[in-house]
């Protein structure tokens, strides 16, 4: 027994250690998709206490998170620059011979964004040091003109929002339509308009790929990860820079590894039990039954093999598994034939315009409005197979009004799977080039009520970069 759980763990340890190193093979081995930049930037100007330039000062740009660092100096003028600059935490160290170390940490640097951060030294030894955090840095954006708003990945965990255990699934495009400038399309229930922009003037992107529907103009509503593993959403609108094509833009990014393995749970769980009948309802005086169950976890980290491959700093991965179970029942209102009606008697049935009932063949007018032989024993079968009876009113009348004449709570559960998986590999000593690949797949059938077609959506969705 021992014998065999130990192979039985080491079958899948060796099986892990192949999967993770596929993946990383894919991210640096794969040719580049083409897609829109996601990555920042991060410039300034480094003056001393007299507001002169400081040249040839060392300037250092680190990840809190990754440990992944670039270094460069500032030019004749004091100016620094570091372009493509992935989302995340930073700390901002600069160091000048005869001036004291100037720390920034806590910087935030978002999706897209052009963050300038203007230093200061002071006059002193380089062993001294001044700190300044995030908080005490500048907020107003002064390199581009463009309006913009963003979620970070707490955002759209805690906003009211109901992408978990929801009637419709759990994709999260439901949070678009809280971001400042966003307008719901009324034409469209997955419409949206941002800060003036039509709705086919927008475009949704996910790590740079775009999520539109080649024979539409919005985007798929499900082709994105699930909320645990977005890492930020960026709305940019007026002034939104040309390189991008669209006046109108929302950006998803997703969560990588760090340095510090993290992981997490959720289960959400909605019933019907909570829920009032509507006063509406003219039979029926028991509720459709629902049942919503979210439930997943993700794990993220540095890539590490004992005694073979130390990967902080330069190597990560990221997974997330989100389910979504909905056994759940839906009401209908349906117009069907009535009783009399599915035998031929068309006695009790009334309709603007209508006098006689006519036999096709003769064209005389059938007694009573009935047909004397009846309709087929085996009409009557198919016609009881595709039509229940009415159960709203008289069940031998029917009037031709369009008011329903049955009701019933159908079948309308629900249930999807869906994995995200994610690895990123520095290059280089300086940290300046990042590869990074990542895998999203879902499953979303939903059951329909009887009288529409089944539908089944499947969503596979992958980019690498």
């Amino acid at each position: 027994m021992c014998d065999y759980s130990h192979s039985h763990w080491r079958l899948r340890w060796r099986r892990s250690v192949i999967a993770l190193g596929l993946l990383l093979s894919l991210v640096l081995i794969l040719r580049p998709a083409h897609s829109q930049a996601t990555q920042g930037s991060v410039a300034g100007t480094v003056k001393d206490p007299n507001g002169s330039v400081v040249a040839n000062a060392t300037v250092t740009l680190t990840n809190t998170d990754e440990g992944a660092q670039r270094t460069t100096k500032t030019n004749s003028v004091g100016d620094y620059q570091f372009l493509d600059v992935k989302a995340g935490q930073y700390q901002l160290d600069i160091e000048a011979n005869g001036f004291q170390k100037y720390e920034a940490v806590g910087v935030a640097l978002q999706v897209r964004q052009e963050l300038r951060l203007d230093a200061k030294l002071t006059v002193g030894a380089v062993q001294q040091e001044i700190k300044v955090t995030g908080s005490d840095v500048s907020t107003i954006q002064t390199e581009t003109p463009t309006i913009s708003a963003s979620f970070t990945a707490e955002d759209a965990n805690n906003l009211p929002v109901n992408t978990r255990a929801s009637f419709s699934g759990t994709t999260p495009a439901a949070i678009f339509g809280t971001l400042p400038g966003v307008q719901s399309d009324s034409s469209d229930p997955h419409g949206f308009s941002l800060q003036g922009a039509l709705p086919y003037q927008l475009d949704v992107t996910v790590d740079g790929v775009t999520s539109k529907d080649a024979t539409g103009g919005n985007f798929l509503f499900d082709a994105f990860p699930s909320t645990e593993s977005i890492s930020e959403i960026r709305a940019d609108g007026v002034l939104a820079n040309a390189e991008f094509g669209n006046p109108a833009q929302i950006v998803v990014t997703t969560k990588g590894g760090t340095n510090t393995l993290h992981g997490s749970g959720f289960f959400y769980y909605q019933d019907s039990a909570f829920d009032a009948i509507p006063y509406t309802y003219p039979t029926t005086t028991t509720k459709a039954s629902l049942t919503g169950k979210t439930f997943g976890g993700s794990v993220g980290g540095a890539v590490v093999i004992p005694h073979l491959y130390n990967g902080h700093n330069k190597s990560f991965f990221f997974g997330a598994y989100e389910g979504w179970r909905h056994p759940a029942q839906q009401t209908i209102f349906e117009v069907v034939p009535s009783t009399a009606m599915k035998q031929g008697d068309f006695s009790n049935y009334n309709s603007p315009g209508f006098t006689t009932l006519m036999d096709p063949f003769t064209g005389t007018p059938y007694p009573g409005n009935m047909i004397p032989s009846g309709i087929s024993q085996i009409a009557q079968n198919t016609l009881k197979q595709f039509y229940p009876d009415p159960n709203i009113g008289n069940p031998a009348a029917y009037t031709d009004d369009g008011t329903p004449n049955y009701q019933a709570n159908a079948d309308a559960s629900g249930h999807s799977d869906q994995f995200d998986v994610r690895g990123d590999q520095y290059i280089g000593g300086n940290g300046k080039f990042l590869r990074w690949g990542k895998f999203t797949w879902k499953d979303f059938p939903i059951n329909s009520p009887p009288f529409y077609s089944s539908r089944r959506r499947r969503i596979p969705t992958k980019s690498v970069r």
